[in-house]
């Protein structure tokens, strides 16, 4: 424990005048949320714990374990994030305290939204809203509205509604601002989120601005973690925009706070741009070594993810045994001979013709994925070719139209239709965190050009368009390697590309209508 942690916790313990404690907690919250945490996770942990023991108000333990649980979401520990915000839901709840009972709410629907549990971060989310009405004090609930439209904005995010996003940070920025205490850190988050959804929208200079103003927030402000995703921001910006030497200047700051930081997003954005960095400068030996990392980083991200999504499962499983028997007791009185049978009659018919079916969908799917692939037909002779990426066209009364827009020289379409086509027997899309600008950089194109490729052959925007390539290669190896269907569920999303179990049974349900276990289990039974 630090030196400064140790006389502030010895003021707190002494009993000193109520100011004085108050002041002797926030100097040590401060040093460790500010300072230590960026330094020496681990010791910051053991201090956030030492100054929970030593707190003694319910608003003090609730910061403290505030405290804790983003500590632990920086090492990646989500479950143990979870498992402390919900002491302060409970903590909240006992003390009437609804600015914390809405931050707890609010925290967990981040967490959740971050598992891809869009169910329940929804639900957290709903409850924190109806809370913050109630919250008297103006401070509290300035900062806590702030914090609950910034939680909005990164679901907006995640659904890729950039401009959604925008309007509600720029409405978390007004509450922000009436802020009195920890206005420039709250400040700098809101900067590098909106900063994020221009880049994503390709208002790249709108985007730089708004990094520039992160990093001027923060600049009295010990290194802080959003610092690197400012420069990380910045980097990707100008890289998109072709400015190399700038790119490469921000990319080296945000590798050194991430290396640095104990911080495993920001660790693995980082390390993903540096990869999509060194394919385009073709730097061989720098893009091997971003790998290397980028590999470990993704690595711990899903063996800490799959352990709370396996341990949620769990309990849900546990909960749903617990409900069923409970059930039973009741039931068991007015549960009669002839009901059991015609239930039992019932269900055997309907289970027959959902194997039966199932097996279809199966059968189905082997046979599309035995066939030959659709081959692009002939591109047309271009006759009012246009550099603008614009896939619609107004018609003569002003109204939107559907016309589509040749973008690229015919010869050029050609050719990249052929290099589409040799990627999508390369296996580089199983690359966790493979981008629609890792592709360009492979095809030697632009971001453009791909997306009107895949728009137009593949029907399917470029996520979609990865996400069944990913599921097509999973029931090729479920197929053809009997071992494949040994493996979890997670690991067969880790191994076809995707980030976490529930995505990857999600997008294969989607695609062949069963989830992947009735999928693997009927598979087997067709083979053989």
């Amino acid at each position: 424990m630090g030196w400064r942690i140790y006389l502030l916790l010895l003021l707190l313990a002494t009993g000193s005048g109520t100011k004085a404690q108050d002041k002797a907690f926030d100097e040590a919250y401060d040093k460790i949320w500010k300072e230590s945490a960026h330094k020496d996770l681990n010791a910051s942990l053991a201090d956030a714990d030492s100054l929970y023991r030593s707190s003694v108000l319910p608003v003090s333990r609730m910061r403290c374990l505030m405290l804790i649980a983003r500590l632990y979401q920086q090492s990646g520990d989500l479950d143990q994030s979870i498992e402390y915000a919900l002491k302060i839901d409970k903590l909240a709840a006992e003390a009437g305290n609804y600015t914390w009972l809405a931050r707890a709410n609010g925290y967990l629907s981040g967490l959740y939204r971050i598992n891809e549990l869009y169910d329940k971060a929804r639900s957290h989310s709903r409850k924190a809203l109806a809370i913050i009405p109630k919250i008297k004090d103006p401070e509290q609930a300035n900062s806590t509205k702030g914090l609950m439209l910034q939680e909005l904005a990164y679901t907006a995010m995640a659904e890729e509604n950039y401009r959604e996003a925008i309007s509600r940070l720029r409405e978390a920025g007004q509450s922000i601002e009436k802020m009195q205490h920890n206005r420039e850190v709250n400040t700098m988050c809101n900067e590098v989120m909106l900063g994020d959804n221009y880049r994503l929208l390709d208002r790249y200079d709108t985007a730089v601005i708004h990094y520039q103003r992160a990093l001027t927030a923060g600049i009295n402000l010990p290194s802080f973690y959003e610092t690197g995703y400012a420069f990380r921001g910045m980097a990707d910006s100008f890289l998109k925009q072709g400015d190399l030497q700038k790119a490469k200047e921000y990319l080296d700051k945000a590798e050194r706070f991430a290396d640095e930081t104990k911080n495993l997003q920001l660790k693995d954005a980082t390390h993903t741009l540096s990869k999509d960095y060194y394919a385009r400068v073709k730097d061989q030996e720098g893009l091997a070594m971003a790998r290397e990392k980028s590999n470990a980083v993704t690595d711990t991200l899903l063996n800490k993810r799959a352990h709370l999504l396996d341990k949620m499962y769990g309990q849900l499983e546990q909960n749903e045994i617990t409900n069923k028997l409970r059930n039973d007791r009741k039931d068991v009185v007015i549960v009669v001979a002839f009901v059991l049978l015609v239930s039992a009659i019932v269900f055997f018919a309907w289970y027959k013709r959902k194997r039966r079916r199932e097996l279809e969908q199966v059968k189905a799917v082997l046979e599309r994925l035995s066939g030959n692939e659709v081959v692009p037909g002939p591109v047309e002779a271009a006759t009012d070719f246009d550099e603008t990426f614009d896939l619609q066209e107004k018609d003569t009364a002003g109204n939107q139209g559907s016309v589509e827009k040749r973008i690229m020289p015919p010869e050029t379409e050609r050719i990249l239709l052929d290099r589409l086509a040799e990627f999508e027997k390369s296996g580089l899309f199983l690359e966790n965190g493979f981008s629609l600008s890792s592709l360009a950089t492979q095809l030697d194109s632009n971001t453009k050009y791909i997306s009107y490729l895949v728009r137009k052959y593949k029907e399917s925007d470029f996520n979609g368009y990865v996400n069944e390539l990913r599921i097509n290669f999973a029931i090729k190896m479920l197929r053809e390697n009997p071992q494949w269907r040994q493996y979890k569920i997670s690991a067969l999303a880790a191994e076809s590309g995707f980030s976490s179990h529930s995505q990857f049974a999600a997008v294969f349900k989607q695609q062949t209508g069963l989830p992947p276990s009735a999928f693997i289990r009927h598979l087997a039974e067709e083979l053989g």
